[in-house]
């Protein structure tokens, strides 16, 4: 079996495009998109578009799509950028139908999958919180008090949030995350997915990498009066 996981579009409708082109010559058995979907980016309502189209098997909730719904709860972001935050907030509110808002207060946190003899679980950063950043260095102790691994009948564990595409094995449990589609913390200018292949003697994990155009990106974010633009281009 053969799954797409991707995260983290932030809006970006052209890279969300990008992938989906790469992902059709990759053929999977399942999508599964492990949310922030539209918040920071330009086209938030040409994102939900394009996913409907695409029909993912599964969509998890993010922290960015929270947000959308029902605003920033204290301590979830830094105070001294709330105004920042609510203005971006409002323009994406102000591009999304009630039935956007509606798919995106159904969606779920988590999520799991029974695939070849493995259990899968996934979520956007942790299967109980939205919110908490759980870096790519963490032990296995870390890992295992974030995402409850003493199932033993559970062996994959995927997540997005941190945008830092990885793959670990720890323990005998397989921990995969996705990187970001269209919103890269590291400068690179790229976008980033996982696909996991498995069969009942083997299991591989390989991300996939795409050049954003940067130019074309921030002209969108311009011409669809974005705000905050000058300091979104300094952090894309």
């Amino acid at each position: 079996m053969k799954i797409v996981f991707l995260s983290d579009i932030h809006g970006n409708a052209q890279a969300l495009e990008q992938s989906i082109g790469i992902i059709k010559t990759i053929k999977p058995d399942k999508i599964i998109v492990l949310g922030d979907l539209c918040f920071r980016g330009a086209d938030p309502s040409k994102v939900l578009e394009i996913l409907h189209d695409l029909k993912p098997d599964i969509v998890i909730k993010g922290n960015a799509d929270e947000w959308i719904v029902r605003g920033f709860n204290k301590g979830e972001i830094n105070e001294s950028t709330r105004s920042l935050m609510e203005m971006e907030r409002d323009w994406v509110l102000s591009q999304l139908t009630h039935q956007d808002l509606s798919f995106l207060q159904q969606l779920p946190t988590t999520g799991s999958l029974d695939a070849e003899g493995y259990k899968l679980n996934f979520f956007h950063a942790t299967p109980v919180n939205l919110f908490d950043v759980v870096p790519a260095s963490s032990s296995y102790e870390q890992f295992n008090e974030s995402f409850d691994m003493n199932d033993n009948n559970s062996n994959i564990y995927v997540y997005g949030h941190i945008h830092d595409p990885f793959y670990r094995k720890v323990n005998k449990k397989h921990i995969i995350n996705t990187g970001s589609i269209g919103l890269p913390l590291d400068q690179s200018s790229k976008g980033h997915f996982a696909v996991l292949e498995i069969n009942k003697t083997t299991l591989s994990v390989n991300h996939f990498s795409f050049p954003l155009d940067r130019e074309a990106y921030l002209k969108s974010l311009e011409v669809n009066k974005y705000p905050n633009l000058d300091i979104f281009k300094q952090n894309f």
